[in-house]
Formats: C-alpha cells, sequence, structure tokens
C-alpha cells in the first residue's frame, strides 16, 4: 500500500477512527502540549495551522471536486478572514488564491494520468481556443514597446494564467450532470449565504472588525459611504464586486424560476432570489440593478413563444413603473431610479466624458499601453505613464487602453463565444434540463458583459465567467450525448 493510498484511507474514509489514526492524534497532542508548556502560546497556534494547512494539501492532491470548492471558496472568503475577523490589512493573499487553483490544476493532471486518460477532444471549441488566444496575447503583451515596466504585467499575469487554469480544472471537473447539479447548489448555498450576510449587515450594522477595515481605508470609506448611507458588502473587499455577483446570481436562479423543469424547486429559488435581490439593492451597486432586466430581456426575446416570457415582460413592465413614480423615496429606492434616468445621472455622464476623450490613444495603439499601465495600478507600476492614474471605470475600456483595440477584440472574443454556444446549444438541444441551464447562462452572460461597460471587473465575476464558460461546454457535451443514445429525444 502506498502512501497517498494510506493516507486517503486513514484520513478521508476512515477520518482517523483506526489504530493508526489514534496513534498520530496521540503523538500530535503531546507535541502541542510540549509546544505550549516549553514555547508559550504563538508557536501552539502555528503549529496546528501547519497541519491544517498539510491537511488542506492533501485534501485538494487526493479530491480534485473538493479542491474546486475550495478554491472558490478560499476566494470568496480570504477578505472577510483576513481583513474583518484578523484584521491583516497588510496580507495580499492574491497569492494564496493562485496557489489554491494551481494546487487544484495538479490534482487533476495526477487523476488524468493515474486513470490513464488524456483526452483533449472536448476542447476543440471556439470557446476553448478563444481562451487560450485571450492567454497568449496576454504573454506577447511583454513585448509591448511602450511598457516600461515587468513587475505589472507579472502580478496580471499570475491572475490570468490563474483562470486560465480554473477554466481547464472545470472542464474536467464537469464530468456529469450529477456534478452539474452539486456545482448549481453550491452556487445557490453561496450566495444566499453572503445576501443574507449584507442584510444582517443592513439590519444590525458593521462588525467591529468592518469598521476597522473602512477607517483603515480611506478609499473605501468613500466608496461605501455616500449620501449618508453605508452600501453594504457582505463577505467581498466592496460593495460592487458584491453587488454584480448578486446580480448574476439573481438573473440565473430567477429565469431556472420560468424554466418547466424547475417546478419541484420554486419555493427556494424564490426564496434564496427574494434574499439576494435584497442584498443586491443594500450594495447600491446601480450596475446591478441594471443586469436584471438586462438578462431578462435576453431570456425574453429567446422565448417569445412562450406564455412565461410574456408575463414576465408585463410583470417587469409594471415593476419599473412602480419604481419610478411609487411615493417612496428612502436611499434604496431612490438610488435604484437612477438606474432608469439615463443621462441624468452625473457619474455616468463623467465616465462617457472619459470614453470620448481616451479614443483617439485606443485608436492610435493597436496593442495598447502594456499591462497595468492605467488608472490605480498604472501609478503604482508605471508612474510615468501617459494612461497612470486616468480611471477606466470599465472593463471594456480598460481592456482598450492596455491591449488595444485588437486586444479588446480578442477579450470580447472570449466572452462572446460561451455565450454564442449556448444559444446554439438551447436552440438545437432536446433535453429540457439541460436546456433551461443554457437559456438562463446566456442571459448571466448578457448580464455580465453588459456589467463590464460600466465597471471594472472583479477577481469573483472572472472566476465564475471561466467556470460557467467550461459548463456550456460540458452542457453542450451532455445534450448530444443524450440525443445520441436516445434519438426519440
Amino acid at each position: 500500500m502506498n502512501i497517498s493510498t494510506l493516507i486517503k484511507e486513514h484520513l478521508i474514509l476512515r477520518r482517523m477512527n483506526s489504530a493508526l489514526g489514534c496513534l498520530v492524534l496521540s503523538l500530535l497532542s503531546i507535541v502541542l502540549s510540549w509546544l505550549i508548556a516549553y514555547y508559550n502560546f504563538p508557536i501552539a497556534i502555528i503549529f496546528p495551522a501547519t497541519l491544517l494547512c498539510l491537511f488542506l494539501l492533501f485534501f485538494i492532491i487526493l479530491e480534485p471536486e473538493s479542491g474546486f470548492y475550495f478554491a472558490i471558496l478560499f476566494a470568496f472568503f480570504h477578505s472577510f478572514v483576513l481583513f474583518i475577523l484578523f484584521r491583516a490589512y497588510s496580507i495580499k493573499p492574491s497569492l494564496l488564491i493562485d496557489s489554491s487553483i494551481w494546487l487544484t490544476t495538479i490534482s487533476v493532471l495526477i487523476y488524468k494520468t493515474r486513470n490513464k486518460f488524456i483526452g483533449w477532444s472536448s476542447y476543440n471549441s471556439p470557446t476553448s481556443w478563444a481562451f487560450i488566444a485571450y492567454f497568449s496575447f496576454f504573454i506577447l503583451e511583454i513585448a509591448n514597446p511602450d511598457h516600461p515596466d515587468l513587475l505589472g504585467w507579472l502580478m496580471e499575469f499570475k491572475r490570468v494564467l490563474s483562470i486560465f487554469l480554473l477554466f481547464y480544472v472545470s472542464l474536467e471537473i464537469f464530468k456529469d450532470l450529477n456534478i452539474v447539479h452539486r456545482f448549481i447548489k453550491f452556487w445557490l448555498v453561496l450566495a444566499t449565504a453572503c445576501a443574507v450576510y449584507a442584510c444582517v449587515q443592513e439590519v444590525f450594522g458593521f462588525l467591529p472588525g468592518e469598521k476597522a477595515f473602512l477607517l483603515f481605508s480611506q478609499d473605501a470609506l468613500l466608496r461605501i459611504y455616500i449620501d449618508g448611507h453605508f452600501r453594504k458588502f457582505s463577505i467581498f473587499p466592496d460593495p460592487t464586486s458584491f453587488g454584480i455577483f448578486m446580480g448574476f446570481s439573481s438573473v440565473f436562479f430567477l429565469s431556472q424560476l420560468i424554466n418547466p423543469v424547475a417546478k419541484q424547486k420554486h419555493i427556494t429559488y424564490f426564496c434564496c432570489c427574494l434574499v439576494m435581490i435584497l442584498g443586491m439593492l443594500f450594495s447600491g451597486t446601480r450596475t446591478a440593478y441594471a443586469m436584471i432586466p438586462a438578462g431578462f430581456f435576453i431570456f425574453c426575446i429567446m422565448t417569445l413563444n412562450r406564455k412565461e416570457s410574456i408575463y414576465v415582460i408585463v410583470i417587469g413592465s409594471l415593476t419599473v413603473l412602480f419604481i419610478l413614480f411609487a411615493p417612496i423615496h428612502n436611499y434604496t429606492i431612490q438610488r435604484l431610479r437612477t438606474v432608469f434616468l439615463g443621462s441624468s445621472d452625473p457619474s455616468m455622464n463623467i465616465r462617457n466624458v472619459h470614453r470620448k476623450q481616451i479614443q483617439p490613444f485606443i485608436q492610435a495603439h493597436p496593442i495598447g499601453a502594456g499591462i497595468a499601465t492605467s488608472g490605480v495600478k498604472g501609478k503604482k507600476y508605471n508612474p510615468g505613464g501617459p494612461l497612470a492614474g486616468f480611471p477606466p471605470d470599465s472593463e471594456l475600456l480598460g481592456r482598450g487602453l492596455e491591449l488595444g483595440y485588437l486586444g479588446l477584440i480578442v477579450f470580447m472574443l472570449k466572452l462572446m463565444t460561451p455565450m454564442l454556444a449556448s444559444m446554439n446549444g438551447y436552440f438545437s438541444g432536446r433535453d429540457p434540463e439541460i436546456k433551461s441551464y443554457l437559456i438562463s447562462l446566456v442571459a448571466v452572460f448578457f448580464s455580465i458583459i453588459l456589467s463590464l461597460y460600466s465597471q471594472e471587473e472583479s477577481l469573483y465575476t472572472d472566476m465564475f465567467l471561466s467556470i460557467l464558460s467550461a459548463l456550456i461546454l460540458k452542457l453542450v457535451v451532455f445534450d448530444r450525448a443524450k440525443l445520441a443514445k436516445s434519438p426519440e429525444l
């Protein structure tokens, strides 16, 4: 019996409930007691923390799917744990997040090698090639003649590499519909938990650690405290990331309510979506407010032949009229109304002016000014550059500035190809459940692309775009496999 089999048997399957497990735990207890007695408390904390890290390391290596979920959870909860509970504001956890994804990738490769399964046929799709093209273009940006500093490129490359590997890992994790069901349940629980905590913040206020975080970061306080009201950010580092996550999660699960295959889950989905929408409203993120009508706009266009879509259009129109003209004047409703005011929104007018001013620069630089040359990152890594400090205020504008219009085209292909694959899979598919997922994912992608026009892309949105792109590819494969087995579908 090799070491990995021994660890898996006693640690995971038998949960240390064996003679060997009791012996190991007894020895650890003796060592820990000795450390406390002779080296005081701090070392006694470091020791179990090291053991926990080793346990997670083995756990991720031995169980790829568990490592996949752990990477997502760690990315979502890292700011809450580090900043709020431990007040460790100086720690930059990006490397830890990247490491969890890299370890999961190694775990998947070990699993494939151990089972002698090295198949690449599922990667031959426009979506996969779009991801590869964007990743390759990003690497080539290191040779950009206008890019004076490589440190900024390296810091951004870590994230791009992790997102690319997450796409690959997701393709390997989604082996069948049962795993897809588990992921959707995980997504529902995660989004609902984040929304519930935002509601708790709204009702009971912030924790002492959250207040300390706002006082520590003046920029965070300015973004969160608006018009005499604190925007809620749940476990996220900022309300914008939280609001957008609530936005596209609400789009997915609300659209599942309309699909007939989800009738047995209607009550659960409805209650969870209600909490998500409340959390989104408390975030004060106007872009997120627009994501739900945008997602249902494309959903209804693609399903106009269904009476449920007509009901959605009527109910949605009445809801907008109520928001605009109801005699309610609290902060949340007032901020929600600004979404439908169009040119009356001052911040949107400022962003439009910035876009107009910078267009000649984009047109003159087909490969952009280089990575991390605009906005806050530009001031940090390229302080003397022409874009240092210029606020992109939009992921699409930021990509155009740093990658040029050629890079922006590649970036848009990475966004559009999975959405088009989902559209094609919906219209050509036969399995009702898979079709319901595909049409909901079209709405999700459309709403996210809209959000990128007015907001920068957060880590959380980037991760879910990668995961959902892989999910779309596998759902199309599952539908074709079912059709091959049951042609009568």
